[in-house]
């Protein structure tokens, strides 16, 4: 009898033990427990940290880099994602460690920012105005410079290397790092690439951007297609809703919208996301984590259903208590304009993000690749125009995209 009733009770135990477990685990899955904090719960201060690997950190890539020797001979890419990574990664580290212990800024012509130009140097053009913080982040270092820019110079110093840049407001400015001149130098004068020169160097193309890389040839970029991927599970998962309980119904318009407790999300029968957030939140958030946040937002929802493309950053404006952040996609290096807008708008308000439109799309590269002009004569032609800018892009038209030199 003992035997029997001390068999039942250990057999009571391991049920209790079996369905304690079970209730966790369904309660982790669910959503209802959760061993991570919600970045957008409410009183939880927005304090992401930049990106350090994968495609979040790829959507700070240079646009273009170019690359000068002690004897004159260069090396460059622009808008051509293999080459820009093949050139940029040895020096990925070196221009982290430079942001991360970079001194105080000092005032800089731009006669000696071109000065520097005409020696062994790093160029990159980052295509946009970057926080300099959140490009450390990206390359594995602690920024402490807070400053913006949109163009870089590292060169070799008597001491350390130096790092000269130029904001987005056309000013210059140069600082100190710690970064190894040698290691620098031994970088510089390894390898070989395309020849380049800037446009401020050909008298044919002096009414271009000066700091425009011109390089001798490049690689031709594939033809895309692209299809409509707006799913609902990865998107409610990025912005922290739960699918299982989640309410959902359908408009007239055929638009479809789920609402998780204070937060609303929309896809329109056209695919056009939209979300918006009524909790309030905490401020006080830096550019370097407003944009770190959004990358990382980004990347978890349309960066993962876009096949064949990358995100690339646009850019950070504020207005007062709002911030916004945009995101465009980019196949292989060359950027991609949607007719619609822009891929990825995140606005924020004091630090906490309110509203989003997402334009989900699925690229895919095919192995022929398109024809479009060599850059020396798009250049000229711009050159002989208004002159100004000049950016390859792939452009939307009708039901397709085409790969064209734009004057901008």
């Amino acid at each position: 009898m003992d035997k029997a009733m001390r068999g039942r009770d250990i057999l009571r135990r391991v049920c209790l033990v079996v369905l304690s477990v079970t209730a966790l685990l369904l309660a982790l899955e669910t959503g209802y427990l959760s061993l991570t904090p919600n970045r957008d719960a409410p009183g939880h201060a927005a304090a992401p940290t930049a990106p350090q690997t994968g495609d979040s950190a790829a959507a700070l890539w240079p646009r273009g880099v170019l690359i000068s020797r002690a004897d004159g001979h260069r090396r460059a890419a622009l808008c051509d994602q293999a080459e820009t990574e093949r050139l940029f990664s040895p020096f990925a580290a070196l221009l982290g460690e430079a942001l991360g212990t970079a001194g105080a800024a000092e005032a800089l012509s731009e006669a000696d920012f071109r000065l520097g130009l005409t020696g062994e140097g790093l160029f990159v053009d980052l295509g946009a105005a970057c926080p300099l913080g959140l490009l450390a982040g990206a390359l594995g270092a602690k920024g402490r410079c807070a400053d913006t820019a949109e163009l870089l110079l590292l060169l070799p110093g008597v001491e350390g290397a130096e790092l000269r840049y130029r904001r987005p407001d056309g000013s210059f400015a140069r600082c100190a790092t710690s970064t190894s001149s040698e290691t620098l130098r031994a970088r510089l004068n390894e390898g070989e690439g395309v020849e380049a020169v800037f446009a401020y160097e050909d008298p044919a193309l002096s009414r271009l951007s000066p700091y425009l890389i011109v390089p001798a040839h490049r690689n031709a970029p594939p033809r895309i297609e692209a299809a409509v991927n707006p799913n609902p599970e990865t998107l409610m998962r990025a912005f922290g809703m739960n699918s299982y309980v989640a309410s959902g119904y359908r408009e007239g318009d055929g638009t479809r919208v789920y609402i998780d407790d204070e937060k609303t999300l929309r896809i329109a029968a056209d695919g056009t996301v939209r979300y918006r957030c009524d909790a309030a939140g905490r401020g006080g958030s830096s550019d370097e984590e407003l944009a770190a946040y959004a990358l990382r937002l980004a990347q978890e929802s349309v960066g993962a259903l876009c096949g064949d493309a990358r995100l690339r950053f646009v850019g950070l404006r504020r207005e007062g208590e709002l911030a916004t952040v945009e995101l465009d996609y980019a196949v292989q290096g060359v950027p991609v304009e949607l007719a619609a807008g822009r891929a990825v708008v995140l606005r924020f308000r004091n630090g906490s993000l309110v509203t989003a439109q997402l334009l989900p799309r699925s690229f895919r590269a095919s192995a022929e690749a398109e024809t479009v002009p060599p850059m020396r004569f798009a250049a000229a032609i711009a050159a002989a125009g208004e002159g100004g800018g000049l950016r390859l892009c792939y452009l939307e038209r009708g039901e397709g995209f085409r790969c064209l030199w734009v004057n901008c």
